[in-house]
């Protein structure tokens, strides 16, 4: 008998023990990625909507909708007009990673590179981690080869006024996603980390797998091109499109719609090891350029300091 009570405290310790394991592994799991409805988060102007509360109940309630629905810490909305080689894009730039040799000014756009209004959104996923969700809408042309590239930077990066290079540095820590096309479609992302050597490492490659929506990893890295799986670029804005505009000479023209969207979601701390606190974000062709700015992601750091 005394055997037997022995034997089975020791196997109620061995569960236990398993459980506490179990129950850990749990917890520090990392959380999957799933893309945001970004018609959710701003209104058609590119504001941040309050149209429901906590968990989606109906009715604003003074908090964004970005934290009811998604328990986001901001939402950045960057606004661009569509050029398509006829009408002036107030922000053009070269494509060059050099910040200091960055100058934005008043041009035309062909429709290969050119960009669309685009959107960022951060998160604290469940280990803390930080979680950037990107978007851009484009035009889908039917040749020619670019790449969407989203900058996040630590230090403040901001155009003064156009003709002028850029202000601002970056720091070890930076992050950039590239996600190159073909065609008009995605073929391919990388996450990117700025090192102290001053230079853009590769963290993490995502292989594009045809015929599906999304590819990467959906705990770490994903890209997701609606093209790859409808093989049609049927996109419809939800925002107000600028479809008046001027050419270079100040004469009235009219530009399409954006018709495509490509968009990422990265877990940062599991990329490049780290969840620093940015401040800056460029988004970038070889032709075109936006910049903006987080407002609140300073919460992240508190949140980072008091874990």
């Amino acid at each position: 008998m005394a055997t037997q009570s022995l034997l089975s405290r020791t196997i109620a310790r061995l569960l236990l023990s398993l459980a506490v394991g179990l129950f850990a592994c749990l917890s520090q799991a990392q959380e999957t990625l799933t893309m945001p409805v970004w018609s959710d988060i701003f209104d058609s102007t590119g504001t941040n909507k309050d149209a429901v509360g906590a968990g989606g109940s109906p009715g604003g309630n003074g908090t964004p909708d970005y934290v009811d629905l998604y328990g986001a810490v901001d939402a950045v909305f960057a606004g661009d007009n569509i050029s398509d080689s006829v009408g002036t894009d107030m922000s053009v730039s070269d494509g060059t990673q050099v910040l200091a040799d960055t100058v934005v000014r008043n041009d035309t756009v062909a429709a290969v590179h050119d960009l669309g209004n685009g959107f960022v959104m951060a998160r604290r996923g469940s280990n803390n981690d930080l979680l950037l969700y990107g978007g851009m809408e484009r035009l889908a042309p039917s040749g020619g080869s670019s790449y969407v590239e989203f900058e996040f930077n630590q230090e403040v990066v901001q155009a003064i006024r156009v003709d002028v290079a850029l202000r601002g540095e970056r720091k070890a820590g930076d992050l950039l996603i590239r996600l190159t096309l073909d065609q008009g479609v995605v073929t391919g992302a990388q996450a990117k980390r700025w090192t102290s050597a001053g230079e853009f490492t590769t963290v993490h490659t995502v292989s594009i797998i045809p015929g599906v929506t999304c590819s990467g990893d959906p705990l770490s890295f994903k890209v997701c091109d609606p093209w790859l799986a409808s093989g049609q670029h049927n996109y419809q804005s939800a925002f107000d499109p600028w479809t008046e505009g001027w050419d270079m000479t100040g004469n009235p023209v009219s530009v399409p719609q954006p018709n495509a969207i490509v968009e990422f979601a990265v877990n940062v701390s599991a990329v490049s090891g780290s969840s620093p606190d940015y401040s800056s974000i460029i988004v970038r062709t070889p032709r075109d350029i936006t910049l903006s700015s987080f407002r609140r992601i300073g919460y992240w750091a508190q949140v980072n300091n008091s874990n």
